[in-house]
């Protein structure tokens, strides 16, 4: 009994591992989670008028609040 919990902690542990340097990896090179940008999308960046000492600005003022009572 105590072989059959120890692998199964063990095939967890091993699962939740490679979720985490899956998501570490995704986030990492994924544009929409701060990634790198390819030229064509800074050119296009660049082209909207939002952007403004290399970074995007936001025209309408958003509180950044993101406290239990306001979401």
């Amino acid at each position: 009994m105590k072989k059959i919990i120890r692998k199964i902690i063990k095939t967890v542990a091993i699962i939740a591992v490679l979720l985490f340097i899956i998501t570490v990896t995704f986030m990492g090179f994924s544009p929409q989670f701060g990634g790198t940008h390819s030229k064509e999308d800074i050119k296009r960046y660049k082209a909207s008028g939002h952007y403004e000492d290399g970074k995007f600005q936001n025209l309408i003022p958003t509180a950044q609040d993101m406290s239990f009572g306001n979401i």
